[in-house]
């Protein structure tokens, strides 16, 4: 996974993507530092609207 720093909307997409499934794979670092969990699913769903809604 990578995560760049870039200001276009399809790095946004990808990286909130990339960072949803690596929060899913590793809940336990996430949950000491008292992260909200579901804001994985909430990244998820956002890059899926984000990206519906982008043009070609």
């Amino acid at each position: 996974m990578r995560v760049l720093e870039d200001d276009g909307h399809s790095d946004m997409i990808q990286d909130l993507v990339e960072l949803a499934i690596l929060g899913g794979k590793y809940p336990e670092p996430l949950a000491k530092v008292n992260y909200d969990l579901s804001l994985n699913g909430k990244a998820m769903t956002t890059s899926s609207v984000k990206n519906a809604n982008s043009p070609n």
